[in-house]
């Protein structure tokens, strides 16, 4: 008689304040960045200035949240009965695509082919998600997120080392390989919290730990987050002046349309190991501090509606330029700072709207 093997033990995360709290400190750095450049560079106030510095800390945390809460909404739905799980998922990155194409659209107009693989941060965000479901939905666990990651990695050390001029996957305003990395990193990580032994996490910690530290002795903050080192300039060829819409009108209409020449940047792979210590560092403080991080929970709203946030304060961000007429429309620190607290105030006001709303639903 054959004795019955006991079932694996799925772990299904509850509401972790932590990580919504990390999630918030994403979209405060982004509203920062964004806003930040709405005042020439000689003008802005150093609570500006430092947010853009080390704006791609703002890239990473949102990269690796999005691994982290694919395996979060996986195992819920898993727990909860829910079907569909994947499809659900596969239709939002293909919104998320969609909605970089229009804000690159209505921003920039019709540039060939960068509207369609090079619009931007939700960009990567959208093919990392569609790349993770088929890992995620086989919960393929640490092993295998591991696995992916390391993949990963070493495919990208390669190009970088190699300097691989590729659109869309080394190159362009959101490349995707750089991108990509920490997503699986992200992945690992939920995995790590729902699934990993004492020791494996511990283990973790000191790697990242080590890496942290190698880096700061290689150079300073500054030039870690700066050229060469943690970033790399892409420069497109576009066609036509002004937003998107007059663009467009231009070449409808026949106007000559004069060539110019647009910079982005993106961080390199050799800022990963960073990026990735200083997420698990953010979140672990605030997972350090429990008690207090649930108490202040309100504050972490933000965090907990972070795609609705995103395209709110691009909407608020784009409103003031289009008003204005210029794009940096501001002069001084109080203007400024006015504008900075009123977008936050009413991404605020929003979030809790929203979840207002969902409560009574």
């Amino acid at each position: 008689m054959e004795t019955a093997r006991p079932e694996t033990v799925v772990r299904a995360p509850s509401r972790d304040a932590a990580l919504d709290a990390t999630r918030t400190v994403a979209i405060w750095l982004m509203i920062a960045c964004h806003v930040g450049r709405l005042i020439p560079k000689k003008l802005r106030p150093d609570y500006l200035g430092f947010p853009l510095r080390i704006e791609p800390l703002c890239q990473g945390l949102f990269m690796a949240m999005v691994g982290v809460s694919l395996v979060y909404s996986m195992r819920i739905a898993a727990a909860r009965g829910a079907p569909a799980w994947g499809h659900r998922q596969v239709r939002r990155g293909l919104e998320l695509y969609g909605i970089g194409f229009l804000l690159f659209f209505f921003q920039y107009g019709w540039q060939w082919p960068w509207l369609f693989i090079g619009h931007g941060i939700l960009m990567p965000i959208a093919f990392s998600i569609l790349c993770l479901v088929p890992f995620v939905r086989r919960d393929v666990g640490l092993t295998g997120a591991l696995l992916l990651a390391t993949i990963t990695t070493a495919i990208c050390y390669a190009a970088d080392w190699m300097n691989w001029q590729i659109p869309f996957l080394t190159t362009g305003h959101g490349a995707f390989l750089p991108h990509f990395v920490l997503a699986c990193f992200g992945m690992v990580a939920a995995y790590l919290l729902l699934d990993g032994s004492r020791r494996t996490r511990t283990a973790m910690l000191l790697c990242l730990s080590l890496a942290a530290v190698l880096s700061f002795l290689h150079l300073s903050w500054q030039e870690l987050f700066w050229y060469p080192f943690g970033r790399v300039t892409f420069v497109a060829d576009f066609v036509g002046t002004g937003h998107g819409p007059e663009q467009v009108w231009s070449l409808l209409s026949g106007d000559e349309a004069k060539p110019r020449r647009h910079g982005f940047y993106h961080y390199r792979i050799t800022l990963a190991p960073l990026l990735m210590a200083l997420s698990t560092g953010i979140y672990l403080f605030f997972r350090l501090f429990t008690p207090l991080t649930q108490r202040l929970s309100p504050l972490w709203t933000v965090g907990r509606h972070s795609l609705d946030i995103y395209i709110l304060h691009l909407v608020l961000v784009g409103a003031v330029v289009v008003i204005d007429g210029h794009k940096r429309p501001f002069r001084d620190v109080t203007t400024i700072t006015l504008c900075f607290l009123g977008i936050t105030w009413m991404c605020y006001g929003y979030a809790a709207w929203k979840d207002q709303r969902n409560k009574k639903t």
